[in-house]
């Protein structure tokens, strides 16, 4: 278990933050649905242009099926 704390410590460090002794420090994994976006949607981005975030999504039931 401490090389797992060393290891977490020396990315933070490594990102810029610095622990101190008696500090908190509390973070939470979670999954994170992959977006999937169009090849259109795709050669716009890679133009560096955003697409409209306004696109209807399926509902819940589409979406489980």
């Amino acid at each position: 278990m401490k090389a797992l704390f060393e290891q977490v410590e020396d990315y933070l460090q490594a990102q810029g933050y610095l622990a101190k002794g008696g500090q908190i420090l509390d973070a939470k994994i979670v999954t994170v649905l992959k977006q999937h976006i169009s090849k259109e949607e795709k050669q716009h981005l890679d133009q560096g242009e955003f697409p409209s975030l306004t696109r209807e999504l399926p509902s819940s039931h589409e979406r489980n099926c």
